[in-house]
């Protein structure tokens, strides 16, 4: 199951070791969104450590941010597949390695109705089970999509 790390404002950073164990566990991408005033700034597609621990440590404590190492389950191993996702439809967006956003989503575990969604003509996930799910929010809606809205309809003990 992927690994999330959720810091609030005003919170230290994960140390390397942190790091280090989550990437060992978690070694199919390493993506970040970090909230700056209104905007979300999304980065993603890291493998390598010292990638990792460079970025991690470009966030200030005073910045609200989450850390997101994926296991993959559905969807090709890929910078692009790398959660965080910004809330659209548009695939160039869902794709884009870095982007300042409205907002963004990560999760971990399988969506299970969303897992097929992404399969191509010859079989290749070429979207992540996330992927079509944040693609059929945004659809469904046809607005943009908050976090406080959304998060009306999660139970509590999924945070």
């Amino acid at each position: 199951m992927c690994v999330i790390i959720y810091k609030p404002a005003g919170v230290k950073n994960p140390t390397d070791k942190v790091l280090h164990k989550c990437l060992e566990s978690n070694k199919n991408g390493f993506g970040i969104m970090q909230r700056e005033g209104v905007q979300t700034i999304i980065r993603k597609g890291l493998f390598d450590i010292n990638d990792i621990i460079k970025l991690v440590n470009q966030v200030p404590k005073s910045s609200e941010a989450a850390y997101h190492f994926r296991l993959a389950t559905h969807g090709n191993i890929s910078a692009a597949n790398c959660h965080p996702f910004p809330l659209t439809r548009h695939n160039e967006a869902l794709r884009a390695t870095e982007g300042v956003f409205d907002s963004g989503l990560v999760h971990n575990g399988v969506i299970h109705d969303f897992a097929r969604g992404g399969i191509n003509q010859n079989g290749v996930g070429s979207l992540s089970d996330t992927m079509c799910l944040v693609k059929h929010l945004c659809r469904a809606t046809k607005h943009k999509f908050i976090f406080d809205r959304l998060r009306s309809h999660i139970p509590d003990r999924y945070g």
